[in-house]
């Protein structure tokens, strides 16, 4: 059957390890693209992910959900390469910004919540590394959204040095603030010269 046939070559399907999250069918079939319950949830939605829906659509990515530091652009194009997908010209935003970073820039509220949620998500952690997303989740301290706020909270709690980190997500524009500038200023003291 299929299924065995994918078990026995799994790597040649997923070009991914495969005891890795990259190799578990749900994280590229059924990715958390929705947000209910203060989280990023996974649809119900199975389909495989291309960079041509996320650009036409708006609609996240598995791709770009676990390797949030890449473009639009690297999706496309590797997902050409492995399975021959048609390219699609992103734009040049979409070239050079990472997706998860436009999402949580020039996202609706929804788009901003599950990127905040996958910054705290440990597989994407462990492809993207840790030492860059700090900054972006206090950003999103500010969100007009507590919602957005809330989770954007969560995720920095699972980073080195902010696991006691004081916040209240529906506190005065001036303690939202005022914690975005706490948040920024200790990942800028604890990063090497």
């Amino acid at each position: 059957s299929a299924n065995v046939a994918y078990r026995d070559s799994i790597e040649t399907h997923t070009h991914h390890a495969a005891d890795s999250e990259g190799s578990k069918c749900y994280n590229c079939h059924m990715p958390h693209t929705s947000f209910a319950l203060l989280k990023a949830i996974r649809s119900h939605r199975i389909a495989s992910p291309t960079a041509t829906m996320t650009f036409k659509y708006d609609r996240p990515n598995a791709c770009n959900l676990c390797h949030l530091d890449r473009t639009l652009e690297w999706t496309a194009n590797t997902l050409s390469d492995w399975y021959g997908q048609e390219p699609v010209n992103v734009g040049p935003v979409a070239q050079e910004t990472s997706a998860m970073l436009l999402y949580a820039i020039t996202g609706d509220a929804v788009q901003r919540s599950v990127m905040a949620w996958h910054l705290g998500w440990k597989p994407a952690k462990e492809v993207s590394g840790t030492h860059w997303q700090v900054p972006f989740l206090a950003m999103l301290l500010e969100d007009p959204y507590s919602a957005v706020r809330f989770v954007a909270y969560e995720s920095l709690k699972t980073y080195p040095g902010y696991e006691d980190f004081e916040y209240d997500s529906v506190g005065s524009v001036e303690s939202l603030a005022a914690a975005r500038d706490r948040a920024v200023d200790a990942w800028r003291n604890a990063q090497k010269p």
